[in-house]
């Protein structure tokens, strides 16, 4: 994703709060090197930019409404980068997402690169366990995307992810990379290294069944039996359709009605939402629009409808 203008300076200050964060809770990286943190100089040039982006017009809530009412500009560009971080607000983007699955109407499109969680409860509340084992976020999403497929039956929901080939992780591509690497450099002896490791632990991981579980849990169609009706529990989905990528897919995306566009580093995991530093840019753009569409109906060409039919029952 290319962007300019005042959504950079944005990524700037977030980059540069995340960096002096970390340069100061930890001011040594291995042996005596200490983090130096980004100038106050820096920081204050990127203050600069922000006012004079606001005082000209070009960021500000003061704009909203005007940029929203004008048919040519709401869709010409609008967008806000949002950045969630442990230290300081974990919620900022969960808090984004539920207000758009609020407006859906007709469409939500996901593509995320592991269906890992489902709905947890929480857990235990003594020692550390709260804190970081904390699905409350993901919960919140979840929920809200599993009523919008229940209750609102006229909006159409796609599903894409990882094909089962890919083990359910990123260790697998990240490793037939690294292998291909190596034989480009003549580094046999490391490709080879890798491929054994490849060769033990994919046939272990392609075990782990619960991304699969999850989906047929929480998203796939189940078929009923002819003359029996199909309980909620069941989720009887005729409004969604998963697909399941020949590859792994690392692309993170959501697309609310095909009018908004969420395009950033967040995975629709519990880890994610309730623990983890993203951040996301969502954007109203026509032109971006037709392209995520364009890319999304790839996707799903080279996949598989992922159907379950649980005739016997």
């Amino acid at each position: 994703l290319i962007v300019e203008g005042p959504m950079v300076t944005d990524m700037r200050a977030n980059f540069a709060e995340d960096w002096n964060h970390f340069a100061n809770k930890n001011k040594y990286v291995g042996r005596n090197r200490r983090i130096a943190p980004i100038p106050q100089s820096v920081i204050d040039a990127i203050e600069a930019q922000r006012a004079a982006e606001r005082a000209s017009g070009l960021r500000g809530a003061d704009h909203y409404s005007r940029w929203l009412k004008d048919p040519e500009q709401r869709m010409n560009g609008i967008g806000r980068y949002i950045a969630q971080k442990p230290y300081k607000d974990i919620n900022t983007i969960t808090e984004a997402y539920l207000q758009y699955l609020d407006g859906v109407s007709n469409y939500l499109g996901i593509t995320n690169p592991v269906p890992w969680d489902t709905r947890t409860e929480a857990p235990a509340t003594r020692g550390l366990r709260p804190h970081y084992l904390s699905f409350n976020n993901f919960n919140r999403l979840h929920d809200k995307v599993q009523e919008l497929m229940r209750d609102r039956k006229g909006v159409r929901v796609d599903y894409i992810t990882s094909g089962g080939d890919f083990a359910a992780n990123e260790a697998v591509p990240m490793t037939v990379d690294r292998i291909a690497g190596y034989v480009e450099r003549g580094a046999y002896v490391r490709a080879n290294a890798n491929q054994v490791w490849l060769d033990k632990t994919t046939p272990f991981l392609n075990k782990l069944k619960k991304p699969f579980e999850n989906l047929l849990k929480d998203y796939v169609v189940r078929a009923k039996k002819p003359g029996t009706t199909v309980t909620s529990e069941e989720a009887y989905f005729d409004n969604v359709a998963v697909w399941v990528h020949l590859a792994f897919i690392h692309q993170k995306i959501f697309y609310f009605d095909r009018l908004a566009a969420s395009i950033g580093s967040l995975n629709f995991l519990q880890n994610a939402t309730d623990h983890a530093y993203e951040a996301t840019a969502i954007i109203q753009d026509a032109a971006l629009n037709r392209e995520i569409d364009h890319a999304m109906v790839l996707d799903m060409a080279n996949s598989f409808p992922f159907t379950f039919k649980n005739i016997e029952r």
